[in-house]
């Protein structure tokens, strides 16, 4: 499921009664390099908009800002062990490998770079 047909889904919830917060996601394993560093991730794609009704990265982030997520910025917000093993901080450059298959069910990366714009600590090692 795209984020626009998971807006839906989270709007359409919102309008419950006993939901209290819905934000859309997507998520996708993937693998963050640095250099020689190389380190495996679940990617977590957000609208940070809405983000803030269902959680508190917000308050966590340790450096930079959820505002620099914005569509066709090519930034993402890591989370503090992982900006550690790849010894990046805010404004360095990541490769995403995302492993796609074709129609015929060959698998090869798709690669991307991308900016660090924020940095988060969960308390979760």
């Amino acid at each position: 499921m795209t984020l626009p047909a998971c807006s839906a889904v989270a709007a359409r919830a919102r309008k419950l009664p006993e939901v209290v917060g819905a934000a859309p996601y997507v998520e996708v394993e993937a693998m963050l390099g640095n250099g020689a560093e190389l380190e495996p991730a679940v990617l977590r794609g957000i609208d940070p908009a809405v983000e803030t009704s269902v959680s508190t990265i917000a308050t966590t982030l340790v450096d930079g800002s959820l505002g620099a997520l914005e569509p066709g910025s090519d930034q993402l917000v890591l989370g503090r062990g992982l900006a550690l093993q790849l010894a990046v901080r805010v404004g360095d450059r990541v490769t995403v490998m995302i492993p796609t298959s074709n129609a015929a069910g060959e698998v090869t990366p798709r690669i991307r770079e991308f900016t660090i714009g924020g940095i988060f600590e969960a308390g979760l090692q």
